[in-house]
């Protein structure tokens, strides 16, 4: 097994700070701002990927979070979903 990048401080830093919440909740938030995007659902996990990774999505990555979003009634929460688990995969952990 290879032990994940990052550290405790890192964790800590994500799961118990306002940072998150300012990232994730509220109308001026990335979610809200995602799913009122005019475009399609498509163009939208493109943003989120612009937004949080700095770079686009594959079409693999794209198709899955579509799929995500799109079972779960493109409600705001699924967007927020996706957003997390953005901010908590090794490579935002690596490259931010």
């Amino acid at each position: 097994m290879t032990p994940l990048p990052g550290n405790t401080r890192q964790a800590l830093l994500l799961r118990n700070s306002g940072f998150m919440d300012g990232l994730l909740q509220g109308d001026g938030a990335l979610p809200a701002k995602t799913k009122a995007m005019k475009g399609a659902l498509e163009e939208k996990i493109g943003h989120v990927f612009l937004s949080v990774l700095v770079r686009p999505p594959t079409d693999e990555e794209r198709a899955r979070y579509v799929e995500y979003v799109r079972a779960r009634g493109e409600r705001r929460e699924a967007f927020e979903d996706v957003v997390w688990t953005l901010v908590n995969s090794a490579e935002f952990g690596t490259r931010h």
